[in-house]
């Protein structure tokens, strides 16, 4: 009777590593390299953005969310998603959107738009105070809805 050498445990070790390092590079190119593209967040804001455009708001969202999950500091993409909230009348969704937004801009531009657009939302919600300290922000910041935030803060807030 033939006796089998024993395999040493290392060796095993060793044979597993050798045939991984050499699997490696082609699991990597076949599964890993095709989500590089979206590993960027500029990437996953402009798929977004192509999705809104045709009217898949589910597709968008999630391209959007995807792009704000890779960089939280990107105002930009708060600015999409909140946009698209809007659309689909997600009122608590937006109101966190257009709060995010604001922590994140330096535009003043921007920013006083967010803060017009997050009043009215927050007037429909049922926030009166809140929208009301929003409108101010936009008479404070003195910019394009400075006329529209006077006459919301005039009708609902005094």
């Amino acid at each position: 009777m033939k006796r089998r050498k024993k395999i040493s445990g290392l060796r095993i070790m060793m044979n597993g590593i050798f045939l991984w390092s050499f699997l490696f590079p082609i699991f990597a190119f076949f599964v890993v390299m095709p989500g590089c593209a979206t590993k960027s967040p500029i990437k996953n804001l402009e798929i977004g953005k192509k999705y809104s455009e045709n009217k898949n708001y589910e597709k968008a969202y999630k391209y959007y969310t995807r792009a704000i999950m890779l960089n939280t500091n990107y105002a930009q993409a708060y600015w999409e998603r909140t946009n698209l909230c809007m659309l689909i009348d997600s009122t608590e969704r937006t109101i966190d959107d257009w709060s995010m937004f604001v922590e994140r801009s330096s535009n003043p531009d921007s920013l006083s738009t967010a803060y017009f657009k997050r009043g009215n939302v927050m007037l429909k919600a049922g926030y009166k105070s809140d929208a009301c300290a929003d409108w101010e922000e936009v008479i404070k910041l003195n910019k394009k809805e400075f006329n529209q935030a006077s006459e919301k803060f005039r009708l609902n807030c005094k």
